[in-house]
């Protein structure tokens, strides 16, 4: 069971994939930054301005995985796992699949 603001989460990042045609995400914490500023725009300014505009302040496996893993399982994200670091590729069809029934 997904809660209603993960659920939002998963699908304010689709339609922001989806408007900016992002394909892949070559880290994982690119998608986490996403997620970030998705659930706490607030802490965008604070990135930005104290922390160069690198990371997440949370862990991201406790607070975006079930957001993302909901996109994996509707076969918007695939995961892959490289030597260095873990990345993201897009599914177009799925994503465009998973917007119109939202």
């Amino acid at each position: 069971m997904l809660y209603s603001r993960n659920l939002n989460t998963a699908i304010t990042a689709a339609k922001i994939i989806s408007e900016n045609h992002i394909t892949r995400f070559h880290t994982q914490n690119a998608l986490y930054i996403l997620m970030e500023d998705i659930k706490n725009p607030g802490l965008k300014h604070c990135r930005d301005k104290y922390r160069g505009g690198h990371g997440p302040y949370y862990q991201g496996d406790k607070n975006y995985d079930p957001s993302i893993k909901y996109l994996i399982s509707k076969g918007v994200l695939t995961r892959h796992r490289g030597s260095y670091r873990v990345e993201f590729t897009v599914n177009k069809e799925n994503l465009s699949n998973f917007l119109q029934t939202k």
